[in-house]
Parts: structure tokens; C-alpha cells; sequence
């Protein structure tokens, strides 16, 4: 072994043991200090501080036994070998009660079974050393992992979202605070039950959610879950659930996960419900005014003149009238009265009696008689011949009627909305239309703006169609892309809002998922298209040139979508075209 730098003492009043001892221990590369009795000793002990203290017992002055007492008082390390003769033995005992390590025959004739001690002296205190050092860091190790553990469980306890850690059996190892508060089950939730023994609610919630990880060992985030257990207030959550694998990859467990969104979706509620009113979209200033109208006149009886555009949804207007008032749960009934002859709109609403006229082979309930104690919508109004116009007057002065063929007068509640895309106040002035009766109809009025004057609508309108042909055509589509909105925002309209509905419908048939590209739009639209003033001229494939896709590569900074995008095509067309010419994707 090496023994530089390792410091010996030997305390021996023999004058020929130290040196002897001394000489050989030196010799084999031990720094070795010699002292004649105990108290020269213990001086040397305290300057040098040797790890390995060879002693005599038996000397002047101070023995062997008070220099080991003031030696372990000082220091509880240093290995101390009691220096023996043959027979001392008692002493040596008393010595190793007293402190000493251990015990070593002096014989000056086999001067190797001392430094043999000394060696093994030396190999314990490395050890002993070593040991020392290792419960430190074991110590300190625990230490750190406590605090650590404190600071997890603190953090895990203070979480907003609800945390559940469950074994692969599903038993359940901890939850958190907000797991017990916030789920409507949390006092079910206890340390060793197993999941699938909980009740089952209606339906698939977190638990279900938790169970399927284990089943099927994979991740499900953020699934929307309704809470099957609260009746009168609205709980949603977002319950993610993965499972927890060791080593070997096998599942040990799995983490739920649950956020609590019920006041996001309120919230979400709010907004929406301030940018459409009765499925009406919009949150530009006139349809705020159109809202406002609408709030003031769903519980008057008046009669409505709903004004506007064709397409500009003067029907959804009327229907917001209806449901929002007091004759909500009274019948709705529409007549459209450009769609009929004079003859069959004067039996349609008002009804005839058998016998009327050619093929009345039995009585019919007009209309008004249908919409009693509700609402009567007639839609172009301003189509309506003079007979016509004459009778309506009647029933709005004295709410009666007779029906065609009958001298029966019959009496109806009934409240009169009508619409117009027409300048009724034109058709006045020119004979058209009784200036009597149009006064009559718009008692109180509404104006729907066309679409053209109220353009900051139109993404919530293409967001809520996409939507709405999404769930109807049963694909993912979520939006339109951006030299689509481009055009929709610079298209004028004139067919308004049935118009946009029309050409979404039209994208999203023709899409293949994800968003509508100028390709799949109506032929009206493309060509309007192909007229903008914009960054990239559209082109009909046959028109489409290298330099026009290289140009859009580089603007698009490589970007197949956005070039695509630019170019007013799909992106299918775009790859397709790419291939076709040769273009190198990989200098762009």
C-alpha cells in the first residue's frame, strides 16, 4: 500500500524500540514521530495530528493509559495501538475498553507484524473515512430528496388543476386538494379504492377518462367532459390522463389530470351571445342596433316592418321577435306573399268554406286563423294586390275576418310582422301600394344593413357556417384560407348573407378537410377573383408559369401553403405544378 503523507507516533520511553521501530516504519515510507514518554507525546500528538498512534503502557512519569485518556479527549479517530510484551494481556483489555483500536506484540526481531498493524490501522481509517463521507452524503441525499418532497407535494397540493395518481391496477395512490374540492365527487376519493368501484354516472367522465389510459396504455388530453352529477349549475372540465411506465416500459400507474373550464365557457357564452342574438351573427354597430330594436319591440303587439335586402335575414329578424316575446309559446305561421296567385294567397290567409270556389271540396283554416294568440310573418308584402292589400287593412283596424265564400265573421289576436326588400314608400307614390295600409305595417320598423355595410361581420359569419357545414357535411373544416377571406372581404354581396352561406356550403362540399381554398368556391367567386387587384394575378392552370410559382415560393419564404395561398390555388395543385416544372423545393 502507499503510505506518503500518512503520519505515525510512537510514544516509547525504550530508547532502542524507537529507533529501531522508528527507523523501519520510516524505511517504508512513513512519516514517523518518536517521543520518549507521555507528556512529550501528547505534544507532538497535538502539533501533528498523526492518524496512527503507536503506545507503550508501561512508562515514567505518565503511563500508557493517561496519554490514550487525553488522546481520545481530544481526538475519537486516530487509531491507537497499544504496544505489548507477552503476557501483558489484562492490560492490553483495559487499554481497548479505555479507546485504544487495537493491540500489537512488540518484537524487535519481526519488525514486519508492526508495520502490518500500522497497514491495517491505516486501511480501517480510510474506510472509517469513507464511511463518514458516504452517511454525509446519504444524509445530505435525504436531506434534498425531503425538501424536494415537500416542495412536490407542496406544489402538487396547490395546483388549481385536480391531480389523481392511481396503480395499474387502478387503485387509487394520492390525489390533491383541488381533486377533492373541485370534482362533485371528491369525497369519494379515497387512498386505496379502486376507480371502477365508483359509481357510474351518465355518460364518460374523468374517471372513465383515467380508465381507458390504463385499458388501452395511451394518452387522451383534453377531453371535454360535461359533469353527470350537478343538476342545477353547468360543470365542464378538461380531463387529460397518461400513463406512467418504468424502466422496461411496462405500466406502473397513470396521472389524471382535470381543469376546470366552467367559467371559461360562461364566459364564452357571454361573448357569443353579444355577437349573435337568436342566431342572428354580427357584432357591427347596425346589427348592435338591430339587437337593441329587436329587445324593445319582442313584447309590443304593434305591427313590424322589417326592411332590407334580400338575403340580408329579415326572417331571422322576425323569429327573434317571436321567441323573445310574450307570444313565444303562440304559433308562428309564414306566408310568403310573392310565392301565390291573388286567389290562393286570399284562401291561404284567410282560409274558404267548402264550395268557394272550383276544387274547394272542403274547409280550410287560413293563416290567421293559425296564428291566433301568435304571430303572422308575411314575407314581400310588397307584392300583394289591392284586394288584398284592402282585407289586410280590415284585419289590422278590426282584428276580424270572413273567410273566402262564408259571411262568418271570425276574430283573431294576432300580431303582424311583415317584410319587404321593396321601397314600399315608392310603390305608395306610384299607386302600387295603399298609403293606408303600408302607415298601418310600419307602426314600429327594423332595418337589416346589407352585408357590404357591415363587413366586419363576415369572419364571425364564415366561422359560424364552417361550423354549422362541418356538423352537417360531418367533416373538420375550420376556416377558410386567407386569400379566401380576402376575397370575401372586398366581394360586395349583393346577395348578402344567404349568399355567403350559399358559397360556403358550395367551399365546403368541394373541400377536402381542413380549410376552403379559392379552388373549391362558386364559379362567381372565382371569377370575381381573377378581377382583384391583389399581390399575385390568379391564373388558370394553364396559365400558370414557372416564374409565377417561383415568385410565390420566394414570398412565401418557402411556405407550399401560403405560396399556394397567394397564387389562388390548392395546395394540391400547387405540389402538383411544382412537379411539373421541375422546381427544386430545396432553394427556397
Amino acid at each position: 500500500m502507499a503510505t506518503q503523507n500518512h503520519t505515525v507516533l510512537f510514544i516509547d520511553d525504550d530508547k532502542m524500540s524507537r529507533t529501531l521501530i522508528g527507523s523501519f516504519l520510516q524505511d517504508n515510507g512513513y512519516q514517523v514521530h518518536v517521543a520518549p514518554d507521555g507528556r512529550e507525546g501528547l505534544e507532538l500528538f497535538a502539533r501533528y495530528r498523526p492518524e496512527v498512534v503507536l503506545l507503550d503502557l508501561y512508562m515514567p512519569k505518565m503511563d500508557g493509559f493517561e496519554v490514550l485518556e487525553h488522546i481520545r479527549s481530544q481526538d475519537q479517530e486516530a487509531q491507537v495501538l497499544v504496544i505489548s510484551g507477552v503476557g501483558d494481556m489484562n492490560d492490553v483489555i483495559r487499554a481497548v475498553r479505555a479507546g485504544a483500536s487495537n493491540y500489537v506484540i512488540k518484537s524487535l526481531q519481526n519488525l514486519d507484524l508492526i508495520k502490518d498493524a500500522v497497514d491495517k490501522s491505516i486501511d480501517y481509517l480510510k474506510l472509517t473515512r469513507e464511511k463518514r463521507r458516504n452517511q454525509e452524503l446519504l444524509l445530505k441525499a435525504l436531506e434534498e430528496n425531503k425538501f424536494y418532497r415537500i416542495q412536490l407535494e407542496s406544489i402538487y397540493d396547490s395546483l388549481p388543476d385536480g391531480i389523481l395518481t392511481v396503480d395499474a391496477q387502478g387503485k387509487i395512490l394520492r390525489l390533491n386538494h383541488s381533486m377533492r374540492s373541485n370534482c362533485p365527487i371528491g369525497s369519494d376519493l379515497e387512498t386505496g379504492t379502486n376507480v371502477s368501484q365508483l359509481e357510474e354516472g351518465n355518460g364518460e367522465y374523468c374517471l372513465r377518462v383515467l380508465e381507458r389510459a390504463l385499458r388501452e396504455k395511451r394518452e387522451f388530453i383534453n377531453c371535454r367532459i360535461e359533469c353527470p352529477y350537478l343538476q342545477d349549475l353547468k360543470k365542464v372540465f378538461l380531463g387529460s390522463a397518461a400513463p406512467m411506465r418504468n424502466d422496461q416500459g411496462e405500466v406502473i400507474g397513470a396521472n389524471l389530470i382535470i381543469k376546470d373550464i366552467s367559467r371559461q365557457e360562461r364566459l364564452e357564452e357571454e361573448l357569443e351571445n353579444r355577437r349573435q342574438f337568436r342566431n342572428i351573427v354580427g357584432k357591427s354597430r347596425s346589427m348592435q342596433q338591430v339587437y337593441n330594436m329587436i329587445r324593445k319591440l319582442a313584447d309590443v303587439d304593434s305591427t313590424v316592418l322589417i326592411t332590407g335586402e334580400s338575403g340580408t335575414g329579415k326572417e331571422c329578424v322576425m323569429e327573434a321577435l317571436h321567441y323573445s316575446g310574450n307570444r313565444s309559446n303562440g304559433p308562428l305561421c309564414r306566408v310568403n306573399c310573392s310565392a301565390l296567385s291573388e286567389d290562393l294567397l286570399d284562401s291561404e290567409l284567410f282560409g274558404h268554406v267548402k264550395g268557394a270556389f272550383t276544387g274547394a271540396h272542403k274547409d280550410k283554416v287560413g293563416r290567421f286563423e293559425t296564428a291566433h294568440n301568435g304571430t303572422i310573418f308575411l314575407d314581400e308584402i310588397g307584392e300583394i294586390s289591392h284586394r288584398i292589400q284592402l282585407k289586410l287593412l280590415r284585419i289590422l283596424e278590426t282584428k276580424s275576418f270572413e273567410r273566402v265564400g262564408s259571411s262568418k265573421t271570425i276574430s283573431v289576436d294576432v300580431r303582424i310582422i311583415s317584410a319587404t326588400n321593396a321601397d314600399l314608400a315608392l310603390k305608395v307614390q306610384q299607386g302600387e301600394f295603399r298609403e293606408d295600409l303600408y302607415y298601418r305595417l310600419k307602426v314600429l320598423s327594423i332595418h337589416v344593413p346589407p352585408l357590404r355595410e357591415r363587413k366586419d361581420d363576415i369572419p364571425l359569419l364564415v366561422d359560424s357556417f364552417c361550423r354549422h357545414f362541418s356538423r352537417e357535411f360531418k367533416k373538420e373544416i375550420i376556416g377558410v384560407s386567407e386569400q379566401v377571406m380576402k376575397i370575401f372581404m372586398n366581394y360586395d354581396w349583393p346577395g348578402n348573407v344567404r349568399e355567403l352561406k350559399h358559397a360556403l356550403e358550395h367551399g365546403c362540399l368541394l373541400s377536402s378537410g381542413g380549410r376552403v381554398f379559392v379552388d373549391d368556391l362558386p364559379l362567381e367567386l372565382l371569377e370575381y377573383s381573377k378581377q382583384e387587384n391583389r399581390e399575385f394575378k390568379q391564373v388558370n392552370l394553364q396559365e400558370l408559369t414557372r416564374g409565377d410559382l417561383e415568385q410565390a415560393l420566394i414570398q412565401a419564404k418557402g411556405n407550399k401553403v401560403k405560396a399556394a395561398e397567394l397564387l389562388g390555388i390548392h395546395r394540391k395543385t400547387l405540389y402538383r405544378k411544382i412537379h411539373q416544372l421541375g422546381i427544386p423545393l430545396s432553394s427556397y
